[in-house]
């Protein structure tokens, strides 16, 4: 049988918008690269038609895009991305791998286990580990027993690594029902005492009177910054907001909407293209 590939290289904020697209025209595998200008990605289909979707798509968003296409032997490209997989650090002393995968770490480090999913986060980008961080610094200025919500939670990593970090009661939710799967196989490899879970949908699901202390979401700013107003609205009084998944390109606009809504920026991080920063509510 034969797989077909598009090839294409992809700036970081085109990247995460066309994967998106591509796993819901049936991507059956991708390889990526790093490259000067980008990231250079093969990815796979199982006939022409999703694959040339796949491209009409590009095109429409990007239409000067030099995108190759052609076919190759059919593999089990998800078992070969899932042997390339070497454990991540997301924070200090803090790792995120499968449970076939443990880190080699030091003795007293913390392992998150995360069975890998292409369409879900392993912990390997940028924005998870600045995400991660502002998580671990924010414990400062947080109850000592809080709730922690984590809008577009993928597979889960920045809810496990709170509820090892003081949090009694963790939300995570995303719009993507093929997670579903994936956090459950996920909850029970990282057990805990903390209340909460994890639920298909958006932060319109939760009833009135919900309220959290802390925020997170690592989103691009198209899809989590419309969603300033219900994030107010779940938050308590000096609620803590952690926003990762923004270029830093990006960062004055998001700045400034985010003033209009009520939020004001106490922290900033960065790295490679990346920005996170973490903003006080009321």
């Amino acid at each position: 049988m034969q797989s077909f590939r598009l090839t294409c290289v992809l700036a970081p904020e085109l990247k995460e918008i066309a994967l998106a697209q591509w796993i819901s025209l049936g991507m059956t595998g991708c390889q990526e690269s790093e490259i000067a200008h980008g990231t250079e990605i093969q990815c796979f289909f199982k006939d022409s038609a999703s694959r040339d979707a796949a491209v009409n798509e590009l095109i429409k968003v990007k239409p000067d895009l030099k995108i190759g296409v052609s076919e190759t032997a059919d593999q089990d490209w998800n078992a070969r991305w899932k042997a390339s997989m070497k454990p991540a650090l997301i924070a200090p002393g803090t790792w995120a791998s499968p449970v076939w995968l443990p880190p080699e770490g030091r003795a007293g480090d913390i392992w998150i286990k995360i069975e890998p999913k292409m369409a879900f986060g392993t912990g390997h980008h940028a924005t998870t580990r600045l995400a991660a961080a502002a998580l671990l610094r924010a414990g400062g200025r947080l109850p000592a027993a809080y709730a922690l919500l984590d809008i577009g939670c993928g597979s889960g990593i920045l809810c496990f690594l709170a509820r090892l970090n003081g949090a009694v009661y963790t939300a995570g939710v995303d719009i993507d029902p093929d997670c579903a799967e994936n956090l459950a196989e996920n909850r029970g490899n990282n057990p805990s005492r903390a209340g909460g879970g994890f639920a298909v949908g958006g932060v319109d699901m939760f009833k009135r009177g919900a309220r959290f202390d802390c925020a997170v979401m690592n989103m691009i700013s198209s899809e989590s910054q419309p969603l300033l107003d219900r994030i107010a609205a779940l938050l308590l009084p000096r609620g803590l907001l952690l926003w990762s998944g923004i270029l830093i390109e990006e960062k004055n606009d998001v700045v400034d909407y985010a003033s209009t809504k009520g939020f004001m920026l106490t922290e900033e991080s960065t790295e490679e293209e990346w920005w996170c920063g973490a903003f006080i509510h009321g």
